[in-house]
């Protein structure tokens, strides 16, 4: 599936987000790093203008997946990127399970439908935000444009969130220290019996 994001203008560009995830999240983990660099080692295609609408822009999750892990072995090789769908969440717990990853991790991004967050009628937009923090139903996002550090930020009811994120077949985005997807679920599911991270 084709990680496409909106184009907004020639400097901050939609088809970024990817990159621009990459390189926060790294920059939060204290990894600084080249933005350009980023962008050519994940072989994001950007279209011109004209060209903003063609599907063969943007990069695909499977595609994603490979190339951060590839860039991310090359900067340091006990880093992992994982993406975590919301079908192998147990039992539909979502808030906890937010809430657990917000607490566990620097730098976590969710995929999901942009469009659809901010009540747009159009078709679907996939993009790339981080989550700060969770209060109550509500999701805090911050979405950072590639060229500044100043992000803006926006509140989300959960479920219209997990709904976004579902229509995409998305899911939450982490860059962690050698952990994989069964490695954060079982540690999950020790913290939901236990009540701590054991």
């Amino acid at each position: 599936m084709k990680v496409m994001c909106i184009l907004t203008d020639k400097i901050n560009n939609g088809y970024y987000c990817v990159p621009v995830y990459v390189f926060q999240a790294l920059k939060k983990l204290g990894y600084p790093t080249s933005f350009d660099s980023i962008v050519n080692d994940l072989k994001v295609k950007i279209p011109t203008e004209t060209e903003c609408e063609n599907l063969d822009y943007g990069i695909t999750t499977k595609d994603a997946l490979v190339q951060i892990n590839a860039l991310l072995n090359k900067i340091d090789d006990n880093l992992r990127f994982v993406i975590i769908p919301l079908n192998i969440i147990p039992y539909g717990m979502y808030e906890e399970f937010t809430d657990y990853i917000l607490n566990e991790f620097v730098g976590v991004g969710c995929s999901y439908d942009y469009g659809y967050i901010k009540d747009k009628e159009q078709n679907v937009f996939r993009h790339i935000s981080f989550l700060e923090k969770i209060t109550g139903k509500n999701v805090e996002i911050k979405d950072y444009p590639t060229d500044s550090s100043t992000p803006a930020t926006f509140s989300v009811d959960l479920s219209k969130l997990m709904y976004s994120i579902n229509i995409t077949n998305g899911g939450f985005w982490i860059i962690t220290s050698n952990k994989n997807e069964k490695d954060i679920m079982l540690n999950f599911e020790k913290y939901l019996y236990y009540g701590d991270k054991r």
